[in-house]
């Protein structure tokens, strides 16, 4: 007979409403275990102040304290571990390259679901905290694949990767709330077009990516468009102008219905391929337009003059951003197409009773 499923414990690094993985991967499904009767709680390490610290360079004696912090959360949560049924793991149970958690967060009576949508066994770190890499091991990633009674894959090139280490793998995409983020209505009284970036300051190396295109068209649109950047911190170029909008997770969904047109440029390499294309999701949600680097699933979900367009070459991002600036009829059509495919496919309300039907099944 299976158990049945009435406690759930998820973890992950961030607060509440701080990272996009969680949110969109956990958190936005949280009032759906509500509504079919089941407990969870949900346990981070990582505070608003740890924040300030952790991702500054240098400060190794807070930094060191904050893992000391982590390292005893984690251990609370394996100690109470049989109090759930399920224990969820998105990403990691902790930063540095060790598995030991996620081994002992299982036993006879509870089931680990393991939850990923990056290469994380390529490994990534912060340039703040670069020098400490190595403390990392992102092959860890292997052992808790190994360990997972179920494992979560964002896209088709994850599960593969993940398939090598476990049998029991299934893809779910990251989906949006199309009920909270969508299109504004058309503004007759708008100044200037906006072509918009969204991202961390982690992430801002792929936006400038497409800096000498932007410079181009700047100079030949000038005062018809609005580059916007959308993030937790100030993005500092001098030689473009740019309007920094800080991000909170409040305010989200109404700055990027702002925009008109979405970038995401990323670097051909094999990390991309493990991204997730929630970034360009998230502005075909609000009608915007998103103008992509073709890597990994960005191919896919983004088809080419029917819900966005992709470029690769410098030309070709000036060539594409050029035809949508001078052509409103065309930005209005892919925009609504763009729309409209993410209602039908990616949208958390189709989605919703999916996810939560694969935890009960465990």
């Amino acid at each position: 007979m299976r158990a049945v499923v009435r406690r759930i414990l998820f973890i992950g690094p961030h607060r509440p409403d701080r990272n996009p993985s969680q949110r969109f991967r956990m958190e936005q499904f949280f009032p759906y275990l509500n509504q079919a009767g089941i407990a969870y709680d949900y346990s981070w390490y990582l505070s608003a102040a740890d924040d300030t610290v952790w991702y500054q360079p240098g400060q190794w004696l807070q930094k060191a304290r904050i893992v000391a912090k982590a390292f005893l959360t984690r251990l609370k949560d394996v100690w109470r571990k049989n109090h759930y049924d399920v224990v969820f793991v998105q990403r990691e149970a902790f930063m540095l390259g060790t598995a030991w958690f996620e081994r002992h967060l299982k036993s006879r009576r509870t089931r680990l679901i393991y939850d990923f949508d990056d290469a994380l066994w390529l490994g990534d770190t912060s340039n703040a905290n670069a020098r400490f890499a190595w403390l990392k091991r992102p092959t860890k990633i292997n052992r808790i694949l190994k360990t997972a009674d179920l494992v979560i894959a964002g896209n088709d090139y994850l599960a593969a990767y993940a398939q090598k280490f476990n049998s029991q793998v299934i893809v779910i995409p990251s989906v949006v709330d199309t009920e909270r983020f969508r299109p504004k209505q058309p503004d007759s009284e708008k100044q200037r077009l906006c072509i918009g970036w969204s991202g961390s300051h982690t992430t801002y190396r792929h936006f400038q990516l497409v800096l000498p295109a932007l410079t181009t068209i700047h100079e030949k649109f000038k005062d018809q468009i609005q580059i916007t950047v959308l993030g937790n911190m100030p993005p500092g170029e001098r030689a473009l102008p740019i309007r920094w909008e800080k991000w909170t997770p409040e305010t989200e969904h109404e700055q990027l219905s702002n925009f008109d047109i979405g970038l995401m440029p990323l670097p051909e390499e094999e990390w991309s391929k493990g991204k997730c294309g929630f970034k360009a999701l998230l502005y075909m949600a609000v009608g915007a337009v998103p103008v992509v680097s073709p890597v990994g699933v960005n191919s896919k979900i983004v088809q080419h003059g029917n819900t966005g367009f992709h470029a690769t070459t410098n030309e070709e991002w000036i060539s594409v951003l050029s035809q949508l600036i001078t052509d409103a009829g065309l930005r209005q059509k892919v925009g609504g197409q763009a729309r409209r495919f993410v209602e039908q496919h990616f949208s958390l309300q189709a989605l919703a009773e999916r996810w939560v039907n694969v935890l009960l099944s465990v």
